[in-house]
């Protein structure tokens, strides 16, 4: 049974295998001095301060406490929601109101190239930069285990990716069957995004992978 000591040490390691800075895990509910000491073992969060933080990692509590073997992002839903209903009505201008000029936080980042994403495929014009597509090849393969959070922004930036990686990404995550497993929706949305995948490959004539 973890103490809340060894509960902040677990958090950071997840925090940093995920590729999060304190200052993409906090909000205007948590701040750097309250993850900091957390994570430090000198003092425990508050139940709600604690769903913060696990919500600023991009899981659920559910997947939290799967990673320390003992026991729906958000943000991600929440944005996905005005994605789509600029997506439905084919809003550019509704889309281009998402991206924000100087996102901070890894987070926001990845909600800039969703959106990017989407005016490519309703318009044919790609706004993504060289260094978009970078970050987004680097954050999907640098995570040693998706969560829903991030097996969504694969799903949604397949276009963006070099046609090998999809295929290798693919492959690497129904490898990781097991972890999405005990988690019921969580496989649900695996194999959406196995479907879209095999259409994928089968859209850019890639017959060979979809065969897989």
């Amino acid at each position: 049974m973890l103490d809340f000591k060894d509960l902040g040490v677990h958090y950071r390691k997840v925090r940093e295998s995920r590729g999060y800075t304190m200052g993409d895990v906090t909000s205007d509910n948590l701040n750097k001095s309250q993850v900091s000491r957390f994570e430090n073992g000198t003092q425990m969060l508050l139940l709600d301060g604690f769903m913060h933080a696990i919500k600023g990692l991009n899981m659920t509590a559910s997947e939290f406490f799967l990673t320390i073997g003992n026991f729906e992002g958000g943000n991600l839903h929440r944005f996905g929601e005005k994605l789509q209903s600029y997506i439905v009505t084919q809003d550019i201008e509704g889309l281009k109101a998402l991206i924000l000029p100087k996102p901070r936080t890894k987070e926001k980042k990845i909600f800039n190239i969703l959106a990017k994403c989407a005016i490519k495929d309703l318009s044919g014009r790609n706004v993504l930069t060289d260094e978009e597509c970078l970050f987004i090849d680097k954050h999907l393969t640098d995570i040693e285990e998706w969560t829903v959070f991030d097996v969504n922004v694969f799903a949604m930036v397949l276009e963006t990716l070099d046609i090998n990686l999809v295929y290798q990404l693919g492959l690497d995550l129904l490898k990781k069957d097991k972890f999405y497993k005990k988690l019921p929706y969580n496989a649900h949305i695996v194999k959406r995004t196995v479907v879209n995948l095999y259409v994928h490959m089968i859209l850019h004539r890639k017959f060979n992978y979809a065969d897989v």
